[in-house]
């Protein structure tokens, strides 16, 4: 992103009193390009708000290197995260035909997002995901690679929605609570309309967190969701999670590079509670 910037921004010569203002017009169309949810835009009062070009350099590098999260990742397996495979798809029951070899499930919650690390299912299909510790969810994110450097982009997911398995008294009351005052349920337009639970149950009552469209033109191949705020303000926790995939965006079957779950740990006498 910083490389394309430059490399078609106007650069006054050396020595002229307006470098410092053409540099941070710069800055602010880098960081418009990688900007995320903790990224609030500049102050009106600021323009372009100008910064030492260090600090600069070192928020692009952070960004690129981490995405535009920055938040903990709870599913991650180097956290301790988990596949759940009795709420995982199978292999043989989502796999459509496709001439790429497929990698496990685990590789969702890898950090490795190379090409070609990812977990190809069908064109639709849904991961059981458990976090080390209970948490009060609050983000979603989904990582694809860039579409200039995919040879299909169209194998990208596109509509989903992330379930969470609902366990403990304290969360059943809390859920009625929401299905009673909040409605908290997809959109007419949305594919999961109707939807209580993914397709694979294992028996768990589950409820929904968010909805969400991966969005293949957006500058930003990592793409964070937020739950939604009736969940959120429920102070429902959990440990158990479904990312379920309703369609990609044209692919013979879908590629699942990265989902990230974040949020903030339970309460301890919350989730004794439970």
């Amino acid at each position: 992103a910083l490389t394309s910037v430059l490399a078609y921004s106007e650069l006054p010569p050396l020595g002229l009193p307006n470098l410092s203002n053409t540099f941070a017009g710069i800055r602010q169309r880098v960081l418009s390009g990688l900007q995320g949810p903790d990224i609030p835009p500049c102050p009106s009062h600021i323009p372009a708000c100008p910064s030492p070009p260090e600090r600069f350099c070192e928020d692009i590098a952070i960004r690129m290197r981490w995405g535009s999260s920055l938040r903990p990742d709870y599913a991650l397996s180097a956290n301790g995260g988990k596949i759940v495979l009795t709420l995982t798809s199978s292999l043989d029951r989502t796999r459509r035909r496709t001439t790429t070899a497929s990698l496990g499930p685990e590789a969702v919650i890898s950090e490795d997002s190379s090409v070609g690390n990812c977990w190809s299912m069908g064109v639709s299909g849904q991961i059981g995901l458990s976090t080390p510790t209970v948490i009060y969810p609050t983000h979603v994110t989904v990582e694809h690679i860039p579409r200039q450097i995919a040879v299909d982009i169209g194998r990208a997911p596109r509509h989903m929605i992330l379930w969470g398995v609902i366990d403990g008294l304290s969360n059943v009351h809390k859920h009625r609570w929401l299905v009673d005052e909040m409605k908290a349920e997809p959109s007419s337009d949305s594919p999961f309309r109707g939807h209580h639970s993914p397709p694979l149950t294992a028996n768990h009552a589950f409820v929904a967190l968010a909805t969400f469209e991966y969005d293949i033109s957006s500058p930003l191949p990592v793409q964070t969701f937020a739950v939604y705020d009736g969940i959120v303000a429920s102070r429902m926790d959990f440990g158990v999670f479904v990312l379920e995939i309703a369609d990609n965006w044209g692919g013979a079957d879908t590629c699942l590079y990265r989902v990230q779950i974040h949020g903030e740990p339970a309460l301890v006498v919350e989730a004794v509670a439970r």
